[in-house]
């Protein structure tokens, strides 16, 4: 009689413990204990409620016998036998010491069995020995799950064990550089030219006379995609052993000009960054644009930003970065012309690179190929 008892509590605790949810119904437990009437599983939950292993949860009703109809498990009670079976199970499998199992002591003992074919195949690939080499992210999934997907589509996987992406040696893989190159001419003086710019407008705009010029390419930014691939650059047009040096031509706003501090502070070694002035200074002939979203206030003016598109507003909230780069921005402008800047900005306007047209952009990038090459 009395094993009969302990087996009613045992069926109570596992549907505590394997539940996903904090709390379970009384009605939900009986329907997953069948072979266990109402009365015997009602004095299994007495038992587990007086041993404190149980609390009653928020629901105000309750049974004929004044047993509250939900329930959890203490988080101390759970934390303590997942432990257990986790513990003894790292010793029984061999698991891997580099991995922390501490997340799932306090989870639904289920979220372990969930996870327990990944962590295996982790823990094996990691005692395999040796250090492995750089791989992609989806190379390294299929090297340990055989599967590709995993890590991209299940990463906090690797966050729950304590497990980083460099201690894989996964190197990521940022989109490739978008651009329009011009092959078979020279550097000159050893130094390939391009020109890059912040919009896709900007980018139709400037490439079908690139053959007119001696720059070796256009480069579509993609607002801040840049700032993470302009390393690529040489690679992705065969002229990794020359220096380079590219010419930045973006929205006149916080955000671009943040945008261009970003990649001037990221800028790889070989490459050297500079303002197309002209084309800026040609915006002062027109009328700036209002934003969308005036600002609130606070330290930088409670600025709302234009991003990638022309209209589109995001908010600055990196406001000390952001006051750096709008003062590196008019350093490189007369005095006359960075006081006009600032006072455009602290208006709460801006100039969209769509403001000059094709044919002046066109000319103005003809005008400048002349000048610097």
């Amino acid at each position: 009689m009395e094993n009969k008892k302990l087996e009613e509590i045992e069926a109570v605790r596992r549907n505590l413990k394997g539940s996903r949810l904090k709390d379970i119904l009384l009605d939900e437990m009986e329907k997953n204990c069948p072979g266990v009437s109402y009365d015997k599983l009602m004095q299994a939950a007495m038992t587990l409620q007086k041993a404190k292993q149980m609390i009653a949860g928020n629901v105000p009703d309750s049974d004929y016998n004044e047993l509250g109809r939900q329930f959890r498990q203490t988080v101390g009670r759970r934390n303590e036998e997942n432990r257990a079976i986790i513990q003894g199970m790292v010793r029984e499998q061999r698991l891997s010491g580099r991995l922390t199992y501490s997340w799932y002591y306090n989870q639904p003992i289920t979220a372990w069995e969930r996870d327990f074919h990944y962590i295996k195949l982790l823990s094996d690939y990691l005692m395999s020995g040796g250090e492995p080499e750089r791989a992609s992210l989806q190379e390294r999934s299929y090297e340990i799950f055989h599967d590709d997907t995993v890590l991209t589509e299940y990463p906090e996987l690797l966050e729950r064990l304590g497990i980083s992406m460099e201690q894989l040696n996964i190197v990521a893989q940022p989109d490739p550089l978008m651009l329009a190159v011009q092959c078979g001419k020279q550097p000159h003086g050893g130094v390939c030219q391009h020109f890059a710019v912040e919009t896709k407008e900007a980018y139709y705009g400037l490439y079908p006379v690139l053959n007119r010029t001696r720059f070796a390419s256009v480069i579509y930014g993609a607002g801040w995609k840049l700032a993470g691939n302009l390393f690529q650059l040489p690679y992705q047009i065969g002229r990794e052993w020359y220096k380079h040096c590219i010419w930045y031509f973006g929205n006149m706003s916080y955000e671009g000009i943040s945008l261009w501090y970003a990649i001037r502070q990221k800028l790889p070694s070989g490459m050297e960054l500079k303002l197309a002035v002209p084309m800026y200074k040609a915006m002062l002939l027109y009328q700036p644009v209002k934003l969308a979203k005036k600002g609130t206030g606070g330290a930088a003016g409670g600025r709302h930003l234009p991003g990638g598109e022309a209209g589109n507003v995001l908010e600055i909230v990196q406001t000390v970065q952001t006051d750096k780069a709008v003062e590196a921005f008019c350093r490189e402008f007369e005095p006359e012309d960075a006081a006009i800047w600032r006072d455009i900005l602290g208006k709460n306007m801006y100039y969209p690179q769509s403001m000059l047209g094709n044919q002046e952009l066109q000319k103005l990038f003809r005008e400048m190929d002349k000048g610097i090459l």
